[in-house]
C-alpha cells in the first residue's frame, strides 16, 4: 500500500499533466538563497537575494531565458582583535535556454556576473571595496506546478582569489505576458 501511495505521488509531481509551454512568454520573480561552495571566498557561506527572469517561448517545450537579480552574502569577521563587516554581492546577467520535460526543466545559462566585495567597520572608519565583472555560467533545474517554480542552480564566476561558486535555491512565481502563435 505504501509503495502504491509513493508511486502515485511521484507520478503526480513528475509526470503530471503535460504542461507544454506553447510558446508562452513569462516573467518569473522570486527570492533566492545562495549557499557558497568551492575555494576562494570561503568566509561567505549563505546569501540571500531576489532573482528575476524573462522567459521567451520559442517552441512547445522551450524558452529562452534572460536572468538578472541581486544576491548578498554578508559576514561579520574579526582580524587582530578588530571586528568588521564584509559583504559580497553578485549581480548575474545570464542568457540561457529552458527545456521542459512535462513539469520538470533544465536550464543551462551563459553570461557575466558583477562580483563585489566591501569591507567596513574598521576602527579608523575606513572601508575597502573591490568589484569585478567577469564571465559566468550557470546550470539549473526545476519543477513548475501551476504558477509556482521551484528551482536549484549552480553558478560560478571568477573573482580575486579564485572562483566564486554557489548553489541557489529559489521559489518563484510565473506571470504570463502573452502567448505567441
Amino acid at each position: 500500500m505504501n509503495k502504491l501511495l509513493i508511486l502515485t505521488v511521484l507520478l503526480y509531481f513528475f509526470a503530471g499533466k503535460i504542461t507544454a509551454q506553447k510558446k508562452t512568454n513569462q516573467i518569473n520573480l522570486g527570492p533566492e538563497i545562495g549557499i557558497r561552495v568551492g575555494t576562494g571566498g570561503e568566509p561567505y557561506t549563505i546569501g540571500v537575494g531576489v532573482i528575476g527572469k524573462y522567459l521567451h517561448g520559442i517552441s512547445e517545450a522551450g524558452q529562452l531565458s534572460f536572468t538578472t537579480g541581486y544576491l548578498l552574502f554578508p559576514k561579520e569577521d574579526e582580524f587582530s582583535g578588530e571586528s568588521f563587516k564584509r559583504r559580497f554581492s553578485v549581480i548575474p546577467v545570464l542568457i540561457g535556454y529552458r527545456h521542459y520535460f512535462n513539469d520538470v526543466y533544465i536550464e543551462p545559462q551563459l553570461g557575466f556576473g558583477s562580483y563585489g566585495e566591501k569591507t567596513s567597520g574598521f576602527s579608523d572608519g575606513s572601508s575597502t571595496s573591490l568589484n569585478k565583472t567577469t564571465f559566468s555560467y550557470a546550470f539549473g533545474a526545476g519543477l513548475v506546478r501551476d504558477k509556482i517554480d521551484l528551482s536549484i542552480r549552480f553558478q560560478e564566476g571568477d573573482f580575486q582569489f579564485g572562483n566564486f561558486s554557489f548553489f541557489g535555491f529559489r521559489v518563484a512565481y510565473n506571470i504570463s505576458t502573452g502567448k505567441k502563435q
